[in-house]
């Protein structure tokens, strides 16, 4: 899955039960860290965030 978000867009998550939305949403606020695959962020390829940075992203 791939989409990008600008500064003041709007971002709605639908789907049936079991599809991933929270499981999206964790990742986004990196409450959760990815098992596989790539998260990118700020252009840049975030591999590991310090317990400061996620907590700044969450901000």
């Amino acid at each position: 899955m791939s989409f990008e978000l600008y500064e003041g867009d709007i971002l709605v998550v639908i789907g049936g039960d079991g599809s991933g939305k929270s499981t999206l949403m964790k990742l986004i606020g990196r409450l959760l860290f990815s098992s596989e695959g790539k998260f990118k962020n700020f252009s840049s390829e975030e591999c590991v965030f310090l317990i400061e940075e996620s907590a700044f992203i969450r901000n």
